[in-house]
């Protein structure tokens, strides 16, 4: 009796389900990727935004400024609470800053 050589049909179907099973985790872990590196940005530019406006806050401190801006045609939302702190002359500044995919809190002391 002369040996086979190759694959049988059933060993290559296998081999392909197999595949096919391994190439949509990769696919799925590669979305779960992007998908975070995505908000990490979102998040990355918040906080830069942020930063940003407390120091114009606290650099130019009579200054009147928006609670809404654009930057890269994305729009910027400010809110600001004050609270005083057991030292008269300090106040505690709270700042969330947010977009439409993004939101963070700072909060800061700032001498008056």
């Amino acid at each position: 009796m002369k040996a086979r050589e190759g694959f049988t049909l059933i060993e290559v179907l296998v081999s392909l389900v197999v595949l096919s099973i391994s190439l949509t985790a990769v696919y799925s872990i590669l979305q779960n990727s992007l998908s975070n590196i995505d908000i990490a940005q979102n998040k990355t530019f918040v906080a830069e935004i942020g930063y940003e406006r407390i120091i114009r806050e606290i650099t130019y401190p009579n200054a009147v400024y928006s609670d809404k801006e654009e930057h890269n045609g994305i729009t910027v939302n400010y809110e600001f609470e004050r609270e005083s702190t057991p030292i008269p002359t300090v106040m505690e500044i709270t700042m969330t800053v947010s977009t439409d995919e993004a939101s963070t809190i700072f909060v800061y002391y700032v001498q008056e």
